[in-house]
């Protein structure tokens, strides 16, 4: 006769949980719930996905700077990368990032302008870096 390997969870636990993660990440993040608001003027719900619109709430990306992507409200969200910004996996001058619906990252750059031209990276790296998701 097989072991019973069934197993319990406590829902009340978890939902107690999620409720203290979601109140210790709201006041981090005051000017992206604000933000929700104006962006619903434009877009059904204020984000661009439906997966967007799931709890706690969304974040809205601000910019990048070097390796780190900022927030609306100033938080480090994403650190990568390393010092060689001409390396794949490197940053030159971060732009623009979008996720697809698979979790894969895109990164795009304005390489040439703050790069090359001054001489920081050689012509030819990277504008554009897809980072995918494993």
């Amino acid at each position: 006769m097989a072991a019973d390997r069934s197993i319990e969870f406590d829902f009340d636990r978890i939902d107690g949980l999620i409720a203290e993660e979601e109140a210790a990440l709201e006041p981090k993040h005051k000017a992206s719930i604000a933000y929700r608001t104006i962006a619903e003027r434009y877009i059904a719900g204020g984000v661009a996905s439906s997966w967007q619109d799931s709890r706690p709430h969304a974040i809205f990306i601000d910019h990048g700077r070097g390796n780190r992507i900022y927030d609306i409200d100033g938080n480090v969200l994403l650190r990568w990368g390393g010092a060689d910004a001409a390396q794949p996996g490197n940053f030159v001058a971060p732009h623009g990032i979008w996720v697809d619906n698979r979790g894969d990252i895109y990164m795009a750059e304005v390489t040439d302008t703050i790069g090359v031209r001054p001489g920081i990276v050689p012509e030819g790296t990277h504008t554009f870096q897809k980072f995918a998701r494993v």
